[in-house]
């Protein structure tokens, strides 16, 4: 009996065995990122747009309405992205004798990834701005 040939046989089979579960481990790992990377791409564009709105608040808005012009474009933001938030939420604090402006925001967004909890995904933003006198 050749004893060589079955455990070449053998190894064969274990080794598409390793195959398929590297594979399989390696998709989980690509549907994770599909899933998971747009929320946190997003999330940092978001702190971006909202950092550059409250460093040229001032500038771009009237002092009496920064508040409510940043508001606003806040939601705007956050309503681009399909993000859930409550309006309680995003607290926009604006102090006109100092020009000091501070942010911060609380919201959600959902994403299809099973075992990455919690669903929907929490996120938080803190951007403040003292501008140089």
């Amino acid at each position: 009996m050749n004893t060589k040939s079955l455990n070449t046989r053998d190894e064969r089979g274990a080794v598409g065995i390793k195959a398929i579960i590297a594979l399989v481990i390696v998709g989980v790992f690509v549907y994770a990122g599909i899933q998971l990377i747009p929320l946190y791409w997003d999330h940092w564009n978001f702190e971006d747009e909202v950092t550059t709105n409250v460093q040229f608040a001032y500038v771009n808005y009237d002092r009496e309405k920064v508040q409510e012009a940043l508001t606003a474009a806040i939601y705007g933001m956050l309503d681009k992205i399909g993000a859930q938030y409550e309006k309680k939420n995003v607290r926009v604090k604006v102090d006109n004798n100092t020009k000091k402006i501070t942010v911060e925001v609380w919201y959600s967004r959902t994403h299809n990834f099973p075992v990455f909890p919690p669903n929907p995904k929490p996120f938080y933003i803190k951007v403040e701005n003292t501008p140089i006198s």
